[in-house]
């Protein structure tokens, strides 16, 4: 049997440094498919984890939908509509990988999952409730989903108390006038901008990992191929 001898040439260092920079335009070119697919891969994990807060099952005929006066059909649909619109906003970006010292590696990829602003969220038409109150006798606007994401426990409205029963938009409770009494957000539901329920959802340790496992199996494909 024949046999095949290869020489190396360079040092030891040289040798190694080589084959670092060949790793790293290994890696360049897969998170450069990573970046490319990677977004779509993550949208179904990104809108069940929202789907699967508790805040939004309790919007789907729970009572967060009669606290916060929803219809039956917008309490039906906003949820979905919210979980796409977070998943819409993720953005992966590749950071060009390479050799730093004689055999070390440093890049990366950057994700980020939601606009700290909301404005994705908060600028949808259904983030609103618009209707003609006989009580005041003219149009009334419901930031519903800006007090469910954004208010904490700030008294949304004084001298009323919720009512729970078939009656209302929702068909699940209206206000009732209560002098001296506030209402504001149930605090088992109620968000800041720093903690709310996208913010809850996206930090659970199940989604983060789930998050990590479709990046991995990904990169670990373009890698290899």
């Amino acid at each position: 049997m024949d046999e095949l001898t290869v020489h190396l040439t360079g040092s030891n260092r040289m040798i190694a440094k080589e084959i670092m920079r060949r790793i790293a335009q290994r890696a360049n070119r897969a998170m450069i498919a990573l970046a490319r697919t990677g977004r779509s891969a993550l949208k179904s994990v990104i809108q069940q984890a929202i789907l699967d807060s508790e805040e939004m099952e309790d919007l789907r005929g729970g009572k967060l939908q009669g606290q916060l006066g929803l219809s039956p059909s917008l309490a039906a649909n906003v949820p979905q509509d919210i979980a796409e619109a977070v998943a819409d906003s993720i953005e992966l970006i590749p950071r060009k990988t390479y050799v730093k010292g004689s055999t070390g590696l440093q890049g990366g990829m950057s994700l980020s999952i939601q606009p700290s602003d909301f404005s994705n969220i908060l600028n949808m038409p259904d983030s609103t409730i618009r209707y003609y109150s006989t009580r005041y006798k003219r149009i009334v606007t419901l930031d519903w989903l800006n007090w469910l994401l954004k208010q904490g426990q700030e008294v949304i409205v004084s001298n009323y108390i919720v009512n729970y029963g078939n009656h209302g938009r929702s068909g699940q409770a209206k206000m009732k006038r209560s002098m001296g009494a506030v209402w504001k957000v149930d605090s088992k539901y109620s968000g800041t901008i720093d903690d709310n329920f996208i913010s809850r959802a996206l930090n659970d340790p199940s989604v983060r990992n789930n998050i990590l496992k479709v990046l991995n199996q990904l990169m670990n494909q373009y890698f290899s191929g």
